[in-house]
Parts: C-alpha cells; structure tokens; sequence
C-alpha cells in the first residue's frame, strides 16, 4: 500500500514538474518581446514594399507640396503584376491625369521624382503659353501655379518670416487665369517635340544603365519608333510639376516610361519648412540640417498640412 502511495506522489509530483518546464509557456518578457519582432517585420514588409516615405526636396509641386513634405507613397496601387485574383483583392488601377506620381528618373534610376500626370498615351498634346490642349481641347489645371522664371539661387523665393513658406502662398491662387501674364511662358511644344527629346532621353539611358537592362532600352525604343509621332506612344507618360516655371519635367527630358512609375502618394504626414536642395548637402552641411530640426520643429512646423490628403 505504501509502495501505491508512494507511486501516486512521484507522478504528481512529474507532473507539476512537467508542467513547470513546459516550453510551450512564454515568460512576460518574452511574450512581448515576441510580439514587437512581428510588429516588427509587419512594419518592415509595409514600410518596403506598400507604403514608403519620401521628403519633398525642391519647389516644383509647389503649393501642392512643399519642401519639407514628408510624404507616404502607395507603391501597391499602380502594380502590374499579379493575377486577376490579386487585382480584384488588392486596390490596383491604372493611372489617370491628374495623379500625382512617384518615379524613377530616365536618366538616373537612383533619383525619385514627383509630378503630375498630365497625358497617356494615344494623346495629342500641345502646351501653347502653358496652358495643355489634349486632342485639340484645352484642359482646366486648378492645382498649377506660375511663379518667378528666376533662378532659385539668385532671387528670394522663400518667407523667413513665415515658416519658410514660399512667399505669396497665402494670396497668391492657383490656376493658369490667376497667373500674372509676365510668367507665362510664350512658347509652344508638340507631342513630336516630347517624342524626340525622348529619343535623346533613351540614347543617354543605354550608357546610363547596367547592362541587365538592355532589353528594356530595346523595347523602349521599339515603342517610339512605332510611334507616328502625333500622339504619346504606348508605354508613356507626360508629367509636369504643379509650379510650372520652376520644375524640371518631360518638357525638358522627354516622356516617361510606364515602368519607372512607383506609386502615388497620398498623404503629408508632417509639413516642415526647409529650404530647398537640401538633400544635396555635404558634410557639416549634412549633419545641420538635421541637428537643426529638434529647434525649430514647432517654428516651422506647417500645422495646417500635416495629416493632409494629396491632391
């Protein structure tokens, strides 16, 4: 009977023993720190491949976006990959004018760039004394704005006195009628003009880009030279900056591929006052832009714009 009992306490005692050595129980610490590795990676996946963050550098979306915009690009929305399926699921479209678009530039893939779509391909487009005609009729632009032709480095463009914010941006109003009749530029561009500053575009492209993507240079100029040169070809874009005299678009460099579009971005989710180019700073230079930001976040902070939909 003893030798029973004694059976009895040895199991139960195995047992709480198991039970206390049971791997399958998280201690506190390490239940949280489980959970912070997933939120972790659930970050990195969105943060990499849906949802990325870009800073607006220059003055050409201006005042659609202003330097200092920290903006959230959806690089899901324009996917041309996947099935049928994963286009029906996921919210996929094709771009439309009016967008504002996220790229690579043709001519250095490292650099991205944020404009406006303004024509697809099929069109026929003509910008007489900045207003765009698609197929002959002229299209309404309430988002441009035409300032100073001057240069940025020579003439003041910025408002110390008011969070670094362009000057006029509280009077002056956007569209081609408000535009004072000196900044407007008195010159025309076809969508055959467009097509070969395309072709030059694409010549400077094959010395530009690793040999890998040869057969993507070759299929870009297989598309222009289909092309009639009346209308975009297939495969292009044209895009401009909302601050027309003062941004470095298609007009200069020629059409943009479908495939170097990244996504659109929908969102500021902070508006700081910087000056322009200074992702260009070297050095201490470098380093003061950023170590300045803790001292004047709440001076140049633009309240007003952060947590604001892209339009």
């Amino acid at each position: 009977m003893s030798q029973q009992k004694d059976a009895i306490m040895d199991a139960i005692k195995g047992n709480k023993s198991a039970k206390a050595k049971n791997p399958a129980e998280l201690s506190v610490v390490r239940d949280y720190t489980q959970f912070f590795l997933w939120m972790i990676c659930f970050f990195l996946f969105f943060s990499t491949y849906v949802f990325q963050n870009f800073k607006i550098p220059t003055s050409s979306m201006e005042n659609t976006l202003l330097i200092g915009d920290h903006i959230t690009l959806n690089s899901m929305i324009f996917s041309r990959g996947g099935g049928s399926l994963d286009r029906a699921l996921m919210p996929v479209r094709e771009p439309k004018r009016g967008d504002v678009v996220v790229f690579k530039h043709p001519a250095d893939s490292r650099e991205r760039w944020v404009k406006r779509l303004i024509g697809l391909p099929g069109e026929a487009v003509e910008i007489q004394n900045d207003q765009v005609y698609i197929d002959g009729q002229p299209i309404d632009e309430d988002y441009i704005y035409l300032k100073s032709h001057l240069n940025s480095a020579t003439q003041k463009t910025r408002d110390p006195d008011n969070k670094n914010l362009p000057l006029h941006y509280d009077t002056m109003k956007p569209g081609l009628e408000n535009a004072d009749p000196q900044y407007i530029d008195k010159i025309t561009i076809t969508t055959r003009m467009l097509i070969n500053r395309t072709r030059n575009t694409v010549k400077a492209m094959r010395r530009i880009y690793p040999e890998t993507d040869q057969a993507f240079i070759d299929d870009l100029e297989r598309r222009l030279n289909l092309s009639n040169g009346q209308t975009i070809p297939e495969g292009f874009y044209l895009v401009m900056g909302d601050n027309r005299n003062r941004s470095d678009d298609c007009r200069n460099w020629g059409l943009l591929p479908v495939e170097l579009v990244e996504g659109r971005p929908y969102w500021v989710w902070w508006s700081y006052g910087e000056e322009s180019n200074t992702h260009q700073a070297q050095g201490a230079g470098f380093l003061w832009v950023y170590a300045r930001v803790p001292l004047r976040f709440f001076t140049h902070t633009h309240w007003d714009k952060c947590l604001t939909r892209i339009k």
